[in-house]
């Protein structure tokens, strides 16, 4: 069963290291790609975050900060299904760190 949620938020849809830019103090952070953003559901960028593998630290730091703990069993086994006609499931089933959901 997938997730349920209550509130729809504005978020980014595709928060990776590689989309954020800060400045030589590392402050003003900016986010790049905005090309995925939209009204998703409060879990929703979390659960991206969480899809491939690698960046361990990076899915740490998210699971510490997000508001409130959320089951996304549902969401990866709904994910592997729909990405499995174009071999991206695979890749992640293998661990492989390239596959990009946007490519």
């Amino acid at each position: 069963m997938l997730s349920r949620s209550d509130m729809s938020v504005l978020t980014h849809g595709n928060i990776a290291r590689r989309n954020i830019l800060v400045d030589k103090d590392s402050r003003l952070p900016v986010l790049l790609h905005w090309e995925n953003a939209g009204w998703y559901p409060d879990y929703w960028e979390y659960a991206n975050l969480m899809q491939l593998p690698g960046d361990s630290d990076w899915k740490a730091r998210m699971a510490r900060t997000r508001p409130e703990p959320w089951d996304i069993t549902g969401i990866n086994k709904a994910w592997r299904v729909l990405f499995r006609y174009n071999g991206i499931a695979e890749l992640l089933d293998k661990g492989d760190s390239s596959a990009d959901r946007n490519a």
